[in-house]
């Protein structure tokens, strides 16, 4: 088996319809840096505006769980923010995580299956109404056994009735660590500052400006209708929010405060770092 990285097709697709959810079916013995989707419309490769139209959820599945779940606009946002633009037509699935500073930071997050996982899949649901839509992949590999150490993530919609701060008190904290946060607003600037404590302790205090030229000045691309808590912003996946105390026990408290300028709810797509679900 090879240890270079290599790129190879995923010829194993099924259900490609509109409507529909489209199954690929990849082998669980190699380690996975990149997955690339590359979806067409008519035979032609769709722009970013189509392609989020087209494809409203990306499910990546270990052994029948979701481990990552997104649609194609919210996977844009979260390639944008860290330097990679759209390409027309194609979509990157990032486990290796190229834009960390270190080599060896680069190579923990990749996806080594073997003896991890029996089966791995992903599930791509594509909208009603597209016109003869395809759908084909590929995948950059090699076959080094590494521990797995992943990049998940979970969705919550946070409702809110009026302006001024809405606490979120239920959050995930068995999941894993916290690595970065996106809220996907109704509107730009319906969130005007964050506020987190973990067990009671202040652990992120920011306005919207400063939050973004923060990100800004570390190389992040911030979207404009989305406020992004970033444990990550120094450039490595090593020092996330942890869930757990120094002695080893769970967090007892995760509190949120959104200070709302508007009263509209939001959605949250957080990332977290951990062990496969």
């Amino acid at each position: 088996m090879s240890q270079f990285m290599r790129t190879v097709p995923l010829a194993t697709i099924n259900g490609v319809a509109s409507p529909g959810r489209a199954t690929i079916d990849m082998p669980a013995d190699r380690r996975y840096h990149c997955i690339m989707l590359e979806y067409r419309e008519n035979g032609v490769l769709v722009t970013q505006a189509n392609m989020e139209l087209a494809l409203t959820n990306i499910s990546i599945r270990l052994d029948g769980t979701a481990q990552r779940e997104f649609s194609a606009a919210q996977l844009n946002v979260m390639n944008a923010l860290r330097g990679m633009a759209y390409q027309n037509g194609r979509l990157f699935i990032w486990f290796r995580e190229p834009w960390h500073s270190r080599l060896e930071d680069q190579d923990r997050m990749a996806w080594s299956l073997q003896r991890n996982a029996q089966t791995f899949q992903i599930e791509v649901d594509i909208a009603a109404g597209r016109t003869n839509p395809t759908l084909t992949a590929s995948a950059v590999v090699d076959n080094v056994v590494a521990p797995l150490i992943m990049r998940k993530t979970r969705r919550l919609n946070v409702p809110v009735t009026s302006t001024g701060v809405r606490t979120e008190a239920n959050m995930h904290r068995s999941i894993g660590d916290y690595s970065m946060l996106h809220c996907f607003e109704a509107t730009a600037n319906d969130i005007s500052a964050v506020k987190v404590y973990v067990d009671q302790v202040l652990a992120f205090d920011r306005t919207r400006l400063l939050n973004n030229a923060v990100l800004t000045a570390r190389g992040f691309t911030p979207a404009a209708a989305v406020f992004h808590i970033n444990f990550e912003e120094f450039g490595t996946p090593l020092l996330p929010l942890p869930m757990r105390r120094g002695d080893g026990g769970a967090v007892g408290e995760l509190r949120f405060d959104f200070d709302m300028a508007a009263a509209a709810s939001f959605n949250i797509l957080a990332e977290y770092i951990g062990a496969r679900d």
